[in-house]
C-alpha cells in the first residue's frame, strides 16, 4: 500500500499523467540521441528516442540552464524530431528540453546536449593575415625613414 502511495506521490509531483503501455510501463517521452553535436545557429537537429509525437509533446526547447529557447519544429513523430537552432541562440553548451502534453503538462530535461558555434567565433579563430613589409629600396620605406 505504501508503495502504491509513493508512486502516486511521483506522478503528482512530477506533473505528468501516467498512461499504462501494454507491458505495464508509463510511456513518457525520452531522447537518445541528438545529430549533429556542434552545429551554428539555423542548422536543423534530428532528434532520436521514444514517444516524442505530437500526442507526447507539445513544445520543444534549447536551454542553457539561465534561458530557455523555444525551437521550431519542422518534423515530428514518435521516434524522431526535426528542430532548427533559432538564429537568435547564444554560443555554448545546450540541453534538449520537452513540453510535455496533457491536462499536466511538465518540462522533462533530456540526456542529450548541442554545442552552438557562432559565426564570428569561427572568424576569429582563422590565422591572422599581416601586411608585407615594404623592401629596402622601395619609396614608401624611404619616406618613413626620412620622417624620423
Amino acid at each position: 500500500m505504501l508503495y502504491f502511495a509513493a508512486q502516486a506521490a511521483l506522478v503528482a509531483c512530477v506533473g505528468l499523467v501516467a498512461q499504462e503501455a501494454p507491458n505495464g510501463l508509463s510511456k513518457v517521452p525520452h531522447a537518445t540521441r541528438l545529430e549533429p553535436r556542434v552545429a551554428k545557429p539555423g542548422t536543423v537537429l534530428t532528434v532520436t528516442g521514444v514517444e516524442l509525437g505530437k500526442t507526447r509533446i507539445d513544445e520543444v526547447y534549447l536551454t542553457d540552464h539561465r534561458f530557455d529557447m523555444k525551437v521550431k519544429v519542422i518534423e515530428q513523430t514518435d521516434q524522431s524530431l526535426k528542430i532548427r537552432i533559432p538564429p537568435f541562440v547564444k554560443a555554448g553548451r545546450h540541453q534538449l528540453l520537452l513540453l510535455t502534453t496533457g491536462q499536466s503538462p511538465a518540462f522533462l530535461e533530456q540526456p542529450v546536449y548541442v554545442v552552438v558555434e557562432l559565426e564570428e567565433e569561427a572568424k576569429t579563430d582563422a590565422p591572422k593575415v599581416e601586411t608585407p613589409k615594404p623592401a629596402p629600396g622601395d619609396k614608401a620605406n624611404n619616406d618613413k625613414q626620412d620622417q624620423f
